[in-house]
Parts: C-alpha cells; sequence; structure tokens
C-alpha cells in the first residue's frame, strides 16, 4: 500500500468521522396533553387487520376470527385482496367485463352473520384490467393501474351496486374503505 493510498484511507475515514458528528443532534418532541387541537379519531381501536380476503374462506380461519370477535370485539376487519384474481371477481369474454362475486359474498356474508363489518380495501387489479405487470408480495398482487379507466370504474360501481342491493344501503353506509 503506498502513502498516496494511505492519504485517500486517512482523509475517507476524517470525512466519515466529522459528518457522523454532524449527524448528532439532539430532537425534541413535546406534547401537552391539556391542549386538544381537534376530534382525534379511534377507528384503529375496533379495527383487525386479516391478510388476504381469500384466507377468509378457510374454515380454520373463521374459527379464530370469531374467537378474536367474541373475546377482543373487534367491530371491522381489512383485508388484501378483493378484486385479486384468486378470488375470480373479474375477467373478460372477448373484450366484455365479466364480474364475480361468489366468493366476495361468501366472505361477506361470514362477517356481518358474525356482527363485524368489512373495512373496504379495493385492492389489488385484477390481471384482465391491469396495465402491467408489477406485483408485490409472495402471492402476486398487481400494483399496477388499469389499462381502461372506464371498465375500471364501472367494476367498482357494480361492485357497490351489487352490495347495496344484496345488503342494503343503511348496511353498506356503515362500512369503512380505504
Amino acid at each position: 500500500m503506498t502513502f498516496v493510498h494511505l492519504k485517500l484511507i486517512a482523509a475517507t475515514f476524517l470525512a466519515l468521522v466529522v459528518s457522523a458528528k454532524g449527524a448528532e443532534t439532539n430532537r425534541v418532541i413535546s406534547a401537552d396533553l391539556n391542549q386538544v387541537k381537534g376530534a382525534r379519531s379511534m377507528s384503529w381501536q375496533d379495527c383487525v387487520g386479516a391478510g388476504r380476503v381469500a384466507e377468509a374462506l378457510r374454515g380454520g380461519w373463521r374459527q379464530q376470527l370469531e374467537e378474536c370477535h367474541r373475546e377482543i370485539g373487534f367491530k371491522y376487519i381489512r383485508m388484501h385482496g378483493l378484486l385479486h384474481d384468486e378470488l375470480g371477481v373479474y375477467s373478460e369474454d372477448h373484450g366484455k367485463p365479466v364480474y364475480n362475486w361468489q366468493y366476495i359474498d361468501d366472505v361477506y356474508d361470514y362477517l356481518l352473520s358474525i356482527g363485524m363489518k368489512p373495512f373496504v380495501e379495493l385492492g389489488f387489479m385484477p390481471n384482465a384490467l391491469a396495465s402491467g405487470n408489477g406485483k408485490i408480495f409472495w402471492w402476486n398482487g398487481n400494483v399496477t393501474p388499469p389499462k381502461d379507466y372506464a371498465k375500471w370504474d364501472a367494476l367498482i360501481t357494480a361492485l357497490v351496486k351489487h352490495w347495496t342491493e344484496r345488503y342494503g344501503e343503511s348496511e353498506v353506509k356503515t362500512w369503512r374503505a380505504s
């Protein structure tokens, strides 16, 4: 190792030490609990997250949810993948949208039967409607926007109309959504 290399290593080390020292600042966060700025949402207290909607089709999952609901008192449940292909919600026949609410109905009927309500999460993009192949999670949730916003709008409109007809407007209005 040459003298030039040693000088370069020493200069780099010195620069790192100086920048690290400059980053050492105290951050003080204070809160006066007597100063109320407005109403505080407590919606998180009565909601539980539970993986994917498709999991709610399993008997063991349902038994565990019933136990949690009974013992803890959660009122709402939020799940991923409402529109994921594993539920068969959306497909196309020669470019014409085809809707299938079978599995969503099964899950939502069950939730309501045990006194819980859905916290609706509209995701992920059905592959037949997706503009690309961007995926997350091991179960491949498609995160791309729709390739046809008119078909996306029609899907969501049809789904909400279906819920309103099946469960009633007054019930659907009590659900939460994100």
